[in-house]
């Protein structure tokens, strides 16, 4: 609804912490329910002491912006990839 309300919804963009994602398969019934739940491809787990961190692509189009055109040519990563810890 929030998305709806903004004058343009193709020009805006929302971060999410890596904090806040979790694993669909290991939380209750009734928060999956209430959860945007969406599948990726796990490239790599990467175990820090008490966290993991997971690096993941999902499909669709990537967000265009100057400022993350010259965050992906620094760092060398392609479109849609994300981590979750």
């Amino acid at each position: 609804d929030r998305l709806k309300e903004h004058r343009n919804p193709d020009d805006l963009i929302a971060g999410i912490r890596p904090e806040h994602l979790e694993d669909a398969a290991i939380i209750d019934a009734y928060a999956r329910i209430r959860s945007l739940v969406f599948d990726v491809t796990v490239g790599m787990v990467e175990s820090l002491g008490a966290d993991k961190y997971v690096y993941f692509g999902v499909d669709g189009p990537a967000a265009e912006a100057v400022q993350l055109a010259e965050v992906a040519t620094e760092s060398a990563v392609g479109e849609n990839e994300f981590v979750a810890r």
